[in-house]
């Protein structure tokens, strides 16, 4: 039966997203100022995010279907796939399914008033009804599983520093992992601010893991390694 609604959930996420299409077009130069959203229309194919680094869903049905959804508002997609990192590390760590749903409820929330779009806040609000609702079992097995993510690779110099946050924080691989996402994938786009960014990134994670000085030490070094 939970299957059943989550699905009927998305498929209702699904058709907003396609009837918004329009809207999402005309309205997409009201995003040019945040991190990751351009008014070029030609620009949406260049942000596609592979699959293997969608962290959204906790199935194969609910991935692809998030993934589809949420390309409705291209603009936000590292965001809100970032904060599914965040909610998967928090489920894998046992932080307690209410503060992690809270959580990232809060943050989609605060990422769709940042978008002018309607796919944005269907999102924002279905997604948290749905991690509320039906991530009841998705909590328990992350719990038994311990199913952490293997630690992302950069294609580059700086990969070898950045080794050194996996080195020294165990629990929380999803999240540093799309951190390195986003700065290889800036790099790459060219996109501006990208060290800055990947400061920001892997430092917020203070609030988001549990106390550890270790863990802490090693984002500091980092942090003061990267060129901005």
């Amino acid at each position: 039966m939970k299957n059943i609604l989550t699905k009927f959930i998305f498929v209702i996420v699904c058709l907003i997203s396609i009837s918004t299409q329009d809207v999402l077009i005309r309205n997409i130069d009201s995003s040019e100022d945040n991190n990751y959203s351009n008014s070029d229309e030609s620009d949406r194919e260049a942000r596609l995010i592979p699959s293997r680094h969608w962290f959204c869903g906790s199935g194969r049905w609910s991935h692809l279907s998030s993934y589809f959804v949420i390309g409705g508002c291209f603009g936000a997609k590292y965001d809100f796939n970032h904060q599914c990192a965040i909610h998967d590390d928090c489920y894998d760590n046992q932080r307690g399914k209410e503060k992690c749903d809270a959580a990232f409820c809060e943050k989609n929330k605060v990422i769709a008033s940042n978008y002018y779009l309607p796919n944005c806040y269907a999102y924002s609000k279905l997604s948290c009804i749905a991690v509320k609702t039906f991530g009841g079992d998705a909590y328990a097995s992350a719990g038994n599983s311990h199913s952490y993510y293997e630690p992302y690779v950069m294609n580059n110099d700086f990969g070898t520093t950045y080794k050194h946050i996996f080195d020294n924080c165990k629990h929380q691989n999803a999240t540093f992992s799309d951190c390195a996402f986003i700065y290889e994938t800036c790099l790459d786009k060219t996109w501006g601010n990208c060290g800055r960014n990947l400061k920001g990134c892997i430092l917020e994670t203070k609030d988001q893991r549990d106390p550890d000085t270790v863990c802490d030490a090693a984002v500091e070094k980092v942090a003061q390694q990267i060129a901005e």
